[in-house]
């Protein structure tokens, strides 16, 4: 089966029925039933393949609506692969973000609205892609009688999800229909869904929580969601919780800053006119979650209708396709309280009288994954109680990165150590740098002062390389959910530098003996898409981008290395048969030894595993995320990589330019940004300070949509780095909350400044007596 097939099914069953509603600005609603998705589809398929798409990646830009819709299922249709992407806008962040998109998938093919088709085409032009093809879908229709069904399988991509990352390294994370249909089961299964649903979203069909919950899971129920473009929700939030009422809707939500932006703009006169009791599932997800979010919200919107127990928080992340695991419907997200210092040290333990805590929401079980906690650097499983690194394989899990089969290898296909022991994997890139960053000793970055700890934790972070090339981690923005809530910020929990292994050995079971997803299919009885036996001559494969013309092992065209795709000839994960989702959860904890013996042989290590790069523990079954490998800042739902905003910054004037920069965020009842930047400037007094930090204000504000309020300059030479030359962002945190560091100019939030330690320079320091 493949997502095609089941778009087919639906039309076929369903005809005229609502496969999307989309409410535009202002009051309009413009109906998508399943027969006309099915038919322009159809229909655009055919120009599609007339212009050589099959197999090819096609890069959608379209505004919210039901164009993007046709334009997906289109591609689907074709056997083209969809990449949905922002337009291009003229602002700074999005414009890189997506010509560094275009770039990356080498598309030859975007497909876009009438509206949008000429500034698009004008895009490609100065972009020097002028001999893209740039196709206005709403227009010349082909005869949709003319379609024929592509050559694709289960196996074969069906999407690529880009990652918000630095837009200097895009990362598309590759989607098979295979993966992206078990997604759709492991949500059903997570969230109870039916039919009978009724779902709501303002998330861009870009966001892989709006993509992978709001528009395809509908489709995959055969049910509808009502939609709202973003821009409207941002300023009228009323708008979305209106529409709730208006239609009924039974399930969608967003990240945690729009809870809380719903809690704050909505009035009480609008809340009198609100019915939200048909809400039953609100999701929170893509980025922290936050338990005095969900309080207040609830408390909010209580008069209204809405439950408490509607409150839905869940984890996942683009490598997975999307969802990982999430609680039991119905039922309040579990809390739990934690002393703070021994989280730093790692360990989920109660908390001792008197003592700093923090309070981490639940993200539930995950029933459709394998999912374990494991120290980075040794590669061990470790216990329950214990903070590490969340692995995970499963059905959901992507195949890998578009054209990286090196960051794929060491990010898909981690295997657990056997003998517990510090080392690199055989297949592992193990140099410092190379892609990862990751060094190969392992150092104790609990320490705030020692320079060792700190260079692992920025290598593990995502800073930069010496040569200026990005060291990321996994998570896109269906980034981690879960973090703590009411504490005022502490250290970060311990971050401890993680070899990067690749796995060259099989899964558990015996993965050799099962050649492939299709094998598996054999053995079963099942047919083939294509609807042939199994012994029949096999229809031609679209080849992969990366491992070659079929799959398992082959060559990469673009760099030259042998690799293998996982799923195929020479399969990583186990196959759907092999681990079964209800024990799923009961191999999150450590397997016990085999019997001592004179001698013992090591049991194969378990392979096949996404390293998250997010760090988490598991607490009486239940999932609790404490933070992440690397420094992604998530704000508004939207993960902003450091590095970009401070070479922005060192860009905007020679006086920034000649220092050094570190961004971060800090957690004064929500999450806030937060620039440290060195300032040379011989003749620099007080206005001409103000007027900089002004000026770095209005460029992250202009472009990447994002306040920051918060600014601090520093005499040169003040920023720490490490011999390398990376920036010590965890530490210069550090230094900024405890006081100790001596600006020559400042301007914070008052919530900001309340957070900073009594500080340690001499009292009569105008930079710390005086409030701007």
């Amino acid at each position: 089966m493949t997502f095609t097939e089941l778009l087919r099914d639906r039309a076929d069953a369903l005809g005229d029925a609502d496969a999307q509603v989309f409410l535009s600005d202002p009051g309009g609603a413009r109906h998508l039933t399943y027969a006309e998705l099915d038919r322009r589809a159809r229909a655009l398929a055919v120009r599609l393949r007339e212009h050589g798409a099959q197999g090819q990646p096609v890069l959608l830009l379209y505004p919210q609506g039901a164009e993007f819709l046709v334009g997906f299922a289109g591609c689907l249709y074709a056997g083209a692969v969809a990449v949905p992407a922002p337009l291009p806008g003229d602002r700074g962040e999005r414009l890189q973000r997506v010509s560094g998109i275009l770039k990356d998938t080498g598309a030859r093919l975007v497909l876009t609205d009438a509206e949008h088709a000429a500034d698009t085409s004008l895009w490609l032009a100065v972009s020097g892609r002028g001999e893209t093809v740039c196709l206005a879908t709403d227009l010349d229709e082909a005869d949709p009688a003319a379609w024929r069904a592509p050559r694709t399988g289960p196996d074969d991509l069906a999407f690529l999800q880009y990652t918000s990352g630095s837009t200097s390294r895009p990362r598309g994370v590759m989607v098979t229909h295979r993966n992206l249909l078990a997604n759709q089961e492991a949500l059903q299964h997570l969230l109870g869904t039916s039919a009978a649903d009724r779902f709501t979203s303002w998330l861009p069909h870009y966001h892989d929580m709006g993509l992978i919950a709001h528009v395809l899971h509908p489709l995959w129920l055969g049910t509808f969601c009502v939609q709202l473009p973003s821009v409207s929700f941002i300023k009228r939030p009323i708008s979305w919780l209106r529409s709730i009422g208006e239609y009924g809707l039974t399930v969608g939500g967003g990240p945690n800053f729009c809870y809380d932006l719903c809690t704050r703009r909505v009035t009480d006169a609008q809340l009198a006119e609100l019915d939200l009791t048909s809400w039953r599932l609100a999701l929170c997800g893509a980025e922290p979650v936050r338990a005095a979010t969900l309080d207040a919200f609830a408390r909010r919107f209580a008069p209204a209708g809405l439950r408490a127990e509607s409150l839905y928080p869940g984890y996942g992340l683009a490598e997975a396709t999307l969802v990982v695991s999430g609680g039991e419907p119905g039922v309040a997200a579990r809390r739990l309280t934690v002393d703070a210092a021994a989280l730093e040290q790692d360990e989920l333990r109660a908390p001792r009288p008197g003592a700093a805590t923090r309070t981490l929401v639940g993200n539930g079980r995950a029933p459709d994954f394998d999912v374990r906690i494991v120290d980075p650097v040794a590669g061990r499983e470790l216990p329950a109680g214990r903070v590490g690194e969340i692995w995970l394989r499963g059905e959901s899990t992507a195949q890998g990165y578009w054209r990286q089969p090196l960051e794929s290898a060491r990010t898909f296909h981690a295997t657990l150590s056997r003998a517990g022991l510090d080392g690199v994997p055989d297949g592992s890139p193990a140099e410092s740098g190379a892609g990862g960053g990751t060094p190969r000793v392992a150092f104790d970055a609990r320490s705030a002062v020692r320079p060792t700890a700190l260079h692992a934790a920025d290598a593990a972070s995502g800073a930069t390389h010496p040569d200026g090339t990005a060291s990321e981690g996994p998570g896109g923005e269906g980034g981690t959910t879960g973090a703590a809530s009411d504490a005022r910020p502490a250290t970060a929990p311990a971050v401890r530098t993680a070899v990067s292994p690749a796995s060259t050995d099989g899964a558990a079971g015996d993965a050799s003996a099962a050649p492939g997803a299709e094998a598996a299919d054999a053995a079963s009885g099942a047919a083939r898409p294509d609807g042939a036996p199994h012994d029949a001559p096999a229809t031609p494969r679209i080849p992969h981008p990366v491992f070659g013309a079929a799959g398992g092992v082959g060559r990469c065209p673009v760099l030259g290395v042998t690799g293998t795709m996982p799923g195929h000839a020479a399969a990583h994960r186990p196959a759907p048969s092999a681990v079964p989702p209800a024990t799923a959860t009961a191999t999150a904890t450590a397997a016990a030894p085999p019997p001592a013996t004179a001698v013992t042989a090591l049991p194969e290590a378990p392979g096949g595993f996404l390293r998250t790069g997010d760090l988490g523990a598991f607490q009486d079954g239940e999932l609790y995320i404490t933070g992440r490998l690397k420094e992604v800042i998530i704000l508004n739902g939207r993960n902003i990589y450091p590095q970009d905003v401070e070479w922005a910054i060192r860009d905007l004037s020679p006086a920034l330019g000649a220092g050094h920069g570190a961004v971060f965020t800090v957690d004064a009842d929500r999450e806030q940004l937060v620039v440290v930047h060195e300032v040379r400037a011989p003749r620099a007094d007080t206005e001409r300070l103000r007027a900089l930090a002004r000026r770095i204000q209005s460029l992250v504000g202009q472009n990447f949509d994002v306040p920051a309020a918060n600014i601090t300059l520093l005499r040169p030479g003040t920023l720490r780095r490490t011999t390398s030359g990376k920036i010590q962002r965890t530490l210069m945190r550090r230094l900024f909350l405890h006081g100790q560091l001596s600006p020559l100019y400042e301007v914070l939030d008052p919530a900001v400044r309340a957070l900073i330690q009594p500080a340690t320079v001499p009292s009569g320091d105008p930079a710390r007596s005086t409030s701007w």
